[in-house]
């Protein structure tokens, strides 16, 4: 899976990220770079800000290497993205589990991060048979911001969708089982067939409910399961 990458930062520092925290290697890092998180009446305060296709990081450094994930949030979370400062860009987050949050973010790539996040929207509720509301953009660049909405269906809707699922849901699966979905992305037909060789007992519901908003799957096979 992939998209244009931003990494503003010597990628040695993620190596214990990468191993610790992504789930392999198909969750991409599309963003990395250290940005300030805006607080009123407080000092910016460093962070750095790794976006795969799998969710949102907030990670702190000790000795030049990412040690610890401060926090995570799901881009299906993100209802609306601010930018009206120039480097400072505000995403609010809602959820089950969050009444309601706003993150300043204060970068040089506040414009990038904006964009990027779009994109993985985009993608996850691309023709989603729920209809769910588009992102909101509040800012004189949405156009800019927005220009990249995807006409077409991407190649990689259905595994993005179960990614960003699984993680919001906390439902950690092997990942190599895309395998079994990436066939069917790149050439979705009306009927998906799962081989019995499939294993996505740790995300099941994750999977079902991204099966069940895409709204190009009527049906669904699964071959030689036992009962």
């Amino acid at each position: 899976m992939n998209t244009r990458s931003f990494i503003h930062n010597s990628t040695k520092i993620l190596d214990k990220f990468t191993k610790d925290y992504l789930w392999g290697s198909q969750e991409n890092i599309c963003f990395f770079s250290e940005v300030k998180i805006i607080k009123k009446g407080k000092k910016p305060e460093p962070i750095f800000l790794i976006i795969t296709y799998g969710s949102i990081y907030f990670a702190v450094s000790t000795h030049n290497i990412i040690q610890e994930v401060l926090g995570e949030i799901s881009v299906i979370d993100v209802y609306k993205i601010s930018y009206l400062t120039p480097q400072i860009i505000t995403i609010y987050v809602k959820s089950e589990k969050i009444k309601d949050l706003a993150i300043s973010i204060q970068s040089a790539n506040a414009i990038d991060i904006a964009k990027l996040i779009y994109h993985i929207h985009d993608i996850i509720f691309f023709n989603d048979a729920n209809s769910s509301p588009k992102l909101i953009i509040d800012s004189p660049e949405s156009q800019s911001i927005t220009e990249a909405s995807l006409e077409n269906r991407p190649k990689n809707a259905l595994q993005i969708r179960f990614l960003q699922l699984a993680h919001k849901n906390k439902e950690r699966f092997s990942i190599d089982q895309l395998r079994f979905l990436s066939a069917w992305d790149k050439n979705p037909e009306t009927s998906l067939i799962l081989p019995h060789q499939a294993d996505f007992d740790a995300a099941i519901m994750s999977l079902a409910t991204a099966l069940t908003w895409d709204s190009d799957l009527r049906a669904l096979t699964l071959d030689k399961f036992s009962p």
